[in-house]
């Protein structure tokens, strides 16, 4: 992910008449299940959450 996929999807959600919380809401439970090993690796899940937390940071 970069600046530009960031700004992007801010584009698309002010288009769409949305506001970004909404998104931002969607992705907080995805951050706050993801379960290891259940669903990946502890590396996977950790890198997993990193990436969520950077676009939930960048979004709102």
């Amino acid at each position: 992910l970069d600046e530009l996929a960031i700004n992007g999807q801010k584009e698309v959600y002010k288009a769409l008449s949305t506001d970004a919380g909404t998104y931002v809401a969607g992705f907080n439970p995805l951050r706050n299940n993801g379960c290891a090993p259940r669903d990946m690796s502890p590396q996977a899940l950790t890198s997993y959450n990193t990436l969520l937390d950077y676009v939930i940071k960048h979004t709102s």
